[in-house]
């Protein structure tokens, strides 16, 4: 006998875990708030599919409805219903595979695999291959062009496209798009030789100190948040909320493959 109270905290545990790897494996950007309020309607859907809810054509039509909205509840919307779409398989492969693993660990002990754990297995594991291998495909390398506005002032340029740069705010946890100096300072003027530098001076906006590993050791820099970053790629522009930091190690005018600014792939998506 299963009770309505357990169903929900392994349904919700499951969206949550799914939730989880699939704004990691896209780097989507979300909150604790958004992922848990998604997951609790998860967890409600599997108890009412369990009671009320029927089975075959119809259901698994709601399933993928379900589905949707739980990435759309954890996501949102700014990227369309194709980015939507991607996040939804990646969230359904996410939970199939752990689901899969799950039904052969109960089965460890028994004569053979439980029925279904070896296609659910094969099925997530066959979802987040493509999904990964298609982000890789679609951001791999390139260039994009980049507005970064602030009070007033607005810098625009090339910006190198890189997979790599997985460096995040500590506090919001936002994607940290590197500037150059020359360029800082021409968006910034004396703030990028001073407060982003780290040195004290008197200013109106908050600055966010990013850590970064390199071969020489661990280093500050620093920067601001930007809320509305325009990206324009292969015809196709998008807004997004990341941090812009001043790299004080790249002095070139071309310090990132012949590019003043370095950008997360993350914000693609």
């Amino acid at each position: 006998m299963l009770y309505a109270d357990v169903l929900f905290l392994i349904d919700f545990s499951m969206d949550y875990l799914s939730l989880f790897a699939a704004a990691r494996l896209l780097s989507l950007q979300t909150t604790l708030p958004r992922c848990v309020l998604a997951a609790a309607v998860g967890g409600l859907y599997g108890i009412a599919a369990v009671l009320f809810l029927p089975d075959g054509f119809f259901g698994a039509v709601l399933a993928v409805f379900v589905s949707m909205l739980l990435s759309l509840i954890a996501f949102g919307w700014d990227d369309g219903f194709r980015s939507l779409l991607r996040a939804t398989l990646t969230v359904w492969g996410a939970g199939t595979l752990l689901g899969g693993i799950m039904t052969a660990f109960s089965g460890l002990f028994g004569t053979s695999l439980p029925v279904g754990g070896a296609d659910m297995l094969l099925a997530g594991g066959i979802a987040l291959v493509g999904c990964i291998r298609f982000a890789r495909r679609r951001l791999a390398g390139g260039y994009a062009e980049i507005v970064i506005p602030r009070e007033g002032r607005t810098w625009k340029g090339r910006a190198l496209v890189d997979s790599g740069n997985l460096l995040t705010d500590p506090i919001g946890g936002y994607p940290v798009v590197l500037l150059s100096l020359p360029a800082a300072r021409e968006l910034l003027g004396t703030l990028a030789d001073t407060v982003f530098k780290g040195e004290p001076a008197e200013v109106s906006v908050g600055v966010r100190a990013v850590a970064v590993r390199t071969v020489g050791g661990t280093r500050l820099i620093y920067g601001f948040l930007c809320r509305d970053l325009t990206i324009r790629r292969g015809g196709r522009e998008v807004h997004r909320c990341a941090v812009v930091s001043v790299d004080h190690g790249a002095d070139g005018a071309s310090g990132y493959g012949g590019a003043p600014a370095l950008l997360p792939a993350s914000l693609l998506f």
